[in-house]
């Protein structure tokens, strides 16, 4: 029977989206997050009830749609402390559309099928404009019954769903290839856009110019930062720069050229099981050597505390040296500014 009673956990920028698309494809719409501010707007737009548990609602859903990051996370949600997935009536449908590898859903699948819980392995894209609209896409296998329960629910996020098979795994496969086949196109245009940016920017008077990627250095040794990087330094007629993604506010930190996620390394973090570029090695000189041509060098935070000549000194050791890529610690805000 078609569901008509979700919960959406984990209202992040697509999860909000695919809640409020719920609300307004009248179906009885709960949410879950630990984050207040996202509670409250889901409230005001009309929600049954948003808590940073589903315990006092469970037993009204007939079905979940989890949008979280990782494997790891859904796992923690379904099967943690809390054990959700124990307090769901049987038979509820589960719709993971979190980006797994094959084998993560069909474990979570087994997982649920031991509490008598249906799952539709359902991962989307599209961001937020697209979630928000309803307009997301789905790339979904599992079993008939599943398909038929979630209806309601895939009609009302997304604009086109695309029914890969009845085995679980299919669906996240699916995503897996189509995030590869985006990275493909994004690293063959990143050096181009990053080129084209510069000669704009250049136009314009700029002297000075920071090539931007995340905090937690989403690349692999396979990855397209090195490139992008070398291209920008024959483009500028320069040979060194300074890599530094470190956000010591949101706890990205580097000690001796590791990036560290509040105190563990980014490789023992939740990054390590990322599907498409999972981080096995938290050291920044060797990432940075197997991508790009040139050589990687460490200023440590010895270095750092004696402040902004001594770095500048480094540098220019550094430089003497042919090292290209100069990796900076980075514990705190003030090596941040020096």
């Amino acid at each position: 029977m078609p569901v008509e009673n979700i919960c959406v956990i984990g209202l992040g920028s697509m999860s909000m989206g695919a809640a409020q698309s719920c609300i307004r494809a009248s179906l009885n719409t709960w949410g879950v997050d630990l984050n207040p501010a996202a509670l409250e707007t889901l409230r005001q737009a009309g929600t049954r009830d948003a808590q940073s548990s589903a315990a006092r609602f469970a037993d009204q859903l007939d079905a979940v749609l989890l949008l979280v990051v990782n494997a790891q996370q859904v796992n923690a949600i379904l099967f943690g402390d809390d054990g959700r997935a124990a307090k769901l009536r049987p038979g509820t449908a589960v719709m993971v559309s979190s980006t797994l590898s094959a084998q993560d859903a069909q474990q979570i699948e087994q997982r649920l099928a031991k509490h008598q819980l249906l799952m539709l392995d359902a991962p989307v894209s599209g961001g937020a404009a697209k979630a928000a609209s309803g307009e997301m896409t789905v790339m979904a296998s599992g079993s008939e019954a599943a398909f038929t329960q979630l209806q309601p629910v895939l009609d009302a996020v997304a604009a086109k769903v695309y029914r890969v098979g009845s085995d679980i795994g299919l669906g996240s496969t699916v995503k897996i290839i189509h995030q590869l086949l985006a990275g493909v196109h994004i690293a063959v245009g990143a050096e181009a856009m990053a080129l084209a940016a510069l000669a704009w920017l250049q136009q314009q008077g700029c002297e000075r110019f920071y090539f931007k990627y995340c905090s937690t250095f989403d690349s692999t040794t396979q990855g397209n930062i090195g490139p992008v990087t070398d291209a920008l330094l024959a483009a500028l007629g320069e040979s060194l720069t300074v890599i530094c993604p470190a956000l010591p506010v949101n706890g990205r930190t580097f000690y001796q050229g590791h990036l560290f996620v509040g105190d563990r390394l980014l490789s023992d973090s939740g990054m390590r099981h990322h599907p498409v570029t999972p981080i096995h090695d938290s050291n920044l000189l060797r990432l940075m050597e197997a991508q790009a041509t040139g050589q990687a060098g460490l200023i440590a935070a010895a270095q750092v505390d004696r402040g902004t000549e001594a770095v500048r000194q480094a540098l220019g050791d550094l430089a003497e040296q042919g090292i290209n890529y100069t990796v900076i610690d980075t514990l705190n805000e003030l090596h941040l500014l020096t």
